[in-house]
């Protein structure tokens, strides 16, 4: 009775808002959240990626500064809309709640993605990433210790005062956190542990010489190859490969089971991935046909990215080969490839780099290592029958497959459909507004020009976006009685780490484990060292005072959580001999849950106590 009497006293409390009211705020930052994470993957990390390629910086800097800016943009602009515009705690709130997120789930969706639910993680780069996420909340809990009530507020609460040299700490350690990433092989190799290098076995030469190994993916290992008595190549096995498909293949079981009506109102169009599994080869007297993931050249430099590999279902024959994209209508969008001249391979890892006619390149990944030696052989009987033809007379399909931000979901579902047509205004002003490098031809020289011009709009969509996303946050948690610091750390928090979230799922799925954690924690360490310094570094400076704007509603208490957090998750990690298991996945998702239900507990008793 008296907990009835509680719950209503406290429904009685609430602002009278209308129906209309709430819907427009839940809309407003659905569809800021959305807008946030479709410019950031779509238009600003290509864009980022142009400009760095351009001026030729180095991988190692360019993915911990401006790869880490694009990635980590929309936990950066909050918070500087939330210390500047809104001056609440919610940006600091969402910067808290995506470090937990990404520490835990992020490490969770990793496991469950990846091959036997197993993560061997490399002990050079975890202990970098790591150490310096590590360094990173110990200057974070050394900024927040000075807490007094401020000379402004009649209510007495306890303000977080942060000086100059708090700020400028967490952008020091930021910028020793890119010298050591620019540096690392020379500093592993200076404590004698021998780096994982990164080059391919070449097969076959090439007409132009060997590739130079700079131009390989980070994450690569050395390879090992021998050959048959027949001659043909063939590797052994390392590893029982579980069926991937088991776990990709659930949306094709639903559909299938569901009246036909309820499929075109929630599934679109039959994809390849809907009638194959992932590994599953189809092998005729002269084709193979198989799954192959393919590397966009516009992502070459961002850690993780949701777009950053392409799945097209590949058919090979002795003397060229095509592939279909994975997804609807996919029979009428064949690509042709020009002849093979060269092929390199990483069996660790499963990546193939294919030279072909014309000067021009395709990176491949395989989702288990038969299907990688079918495709070498195949490579090299094209490679081998192949004629001498004129570039102008070759088949040059270099574009990459963009689809078009307004353009109708064709074969897509009901719900889809009608999901375009209601965030159809706020694609089009994106489309207006900002180009996308990603339409620009290979043959052509890189578009620097719309490259900073579209990094310079996106920049001012992430301020506006971000302007409407916490302001309607903090409305709405204003109308429920809940802090703004706990719609940081809860909605703000997961809406903005989400697309992480997916594409270090897509990482894991691929078996790039460690990049998928690296992902993690390296936009964690950029989040507190540039997404909470630069801001209050700034503020300080401008104005010659500390900033004492944020009101202690448990932040303090959140950030030591972190602390113990990241050292729990050390012991486990060194228990376990640097290796992940499934039952880590469900260990991380129970921390998270509680961490949530820890983080507004004390808000639903002290509703009660009032």
């Amino acid at each position: 009775h008296n907990l009835h009497i509680l719950i209503m006293t406290d429904v009685e409390d609430l602002p009278d808002v209308s129906a209309l009211e709430w819907a427009k705020l839940i809309v407003l930052t659905v569809v800021a959240l959305w807008a946030l994470s479709v410019v950031t993957e779509d238009r600003f990390v290509p864009a980022l990626n142009v400009v760095s390629e351009y001026f030729k910086i180095p991988d190692s800097v360019a993915g911990a500064t401006l790869m880490a800016a694009g990635a980590s943009s929309p936990e950066l602009f909050s918070s500087l809309i939330a210390l500047f515009i809104t001056h609440s705690a919610l940006g600091v709130g969402t910067v808290v709640g995506s470090e937990i997120f990404n520490q835990l789930m992020i490490s969770a969706g990793s496991i469950f993605y990846a091959k036997d639910y197993t993560i061997v993680i490399d002990r050079p780069a975890f202990i970098r990433e790591v150490g310096f996420y590590f360094l990173s909340v110990v200057v974070f809990v050394v900024a927040i210790l000075d807490q007094e009530p401020a000379d402004d507020d009649e209510t007495g609460a306890l303000h977080l005062y942060i000086n100059v040299w708090n700020g400028a700490s967490m952008v020091f350690v930021y910028l020793l956190y890119i010298l050591t990433c620019a540096n690392f092989p020379a500093i592993i190799n200076f404590f004698g542990v021998k780096p994982h290098e990164s080059n391919y076995e070449q097969l076959v030469e090439s007409k132009k010489g060997a590739i130079d190994v700079e131009e390989s993916t980070p994450f690569l290992h050395n390879v090992t190859k021998r050959k048959s008595e027949d001659g043909s190549l063939f590797r052994k096995e390392k590893s029982k490969s579980t069926n991937l498909s088991s776990r990709f293949g659930l949306a094709a079981s639903i559909r299938n089971s569901l009246p036909q009506s309820i499929r075109q109102l929630v599934f679109a169009e039959v994809r390849p991935s809907d009638i194959h599994n992932l590994e599953e080869m189809e092998i005729e007297e002269e084709s193979l046909t198989c799954f192959l993931w393919v590397q966009s050249r516009f992502y070459t430099v961002s850690k993780s990215s949701v777009n950053a590999w392409q799945l097209r279902w590949f058919t090979f024959s002795d003397d060229e080969f095509t592939s279909y994209p994975d997804k609807s209508s996919w029979e009428s969008k064949e690509k042709t490839y020009p002849p093979v001249t060269g092929i390199f391979v990483d069996e660790e890892k499963r990546l193939m780099k294919i030279e072909l006619a014309g000067g021009k390149k395709l990176i491949i990944n395989a989702p288990n290592s038969s299907i990688l030696t079918a495709v070498e052989e195949k490579c090299l009987k094209i490679i081998s029958s192949t004629k001498t033809v004129p570039v102008d007379e070759m088949s040059m399909e270099e574009e990459e497959e963009v689809e078009s931000l307004i353009a109708w979901p064709e074969g897509g579902s009901l719900l889809s459909q009608l999901v375009h047509v209601i965030f159809f205004p706020m694609k089009f002003a994106l489309h207006l507004t900002i180009p996308d490098v990603r339409l620009s031809p290979a043959s052509k020289p890189l578009p620097i020009g719309a490259a900073f011009f579209a990094s310079f709009m996106s920049v001012t969509w992430f301020t506006v976006l971000s302007y409407v996303m916490v302001s309607s946050l903090e409305t709405i948690g204003e109308n429920l009685l809940i802090p703004a610091s706990i719609m940081g750390v809860t909605v703000s928090a997961v809406g903005t780490s989400y697309p992480n979230l997916v594409a270090s799922q897509t990482s894991a799925k691929q078996g790039f484990g460690n990049k998928a954690l690296g992902n993690a924690f390296g936009s964690n360490t950029f989040n507190i060292l540039i997404g909470l310094g630069l801001p209050w570094l700034i503020y300080c400076l401008s104005t010659g005072e500390k900033y004492h704007a944020l009101v202690e509603e448990g932040i303090a208490m959140d950030v030591f959580i972190l602390f113990f957090a990241i050292i729990a998750y050390l012991v486990l990690v060194v228990a376990s001999k640097f290796v992940l298991y499934k039952w880590h996945a469900y260990l991380f998702i129970f921390a998270y849950a509680s961490y949530l239900v820890f983080a507004c507990l004390p808000v639903i008793l002290a509703d009660i106590h009032n």
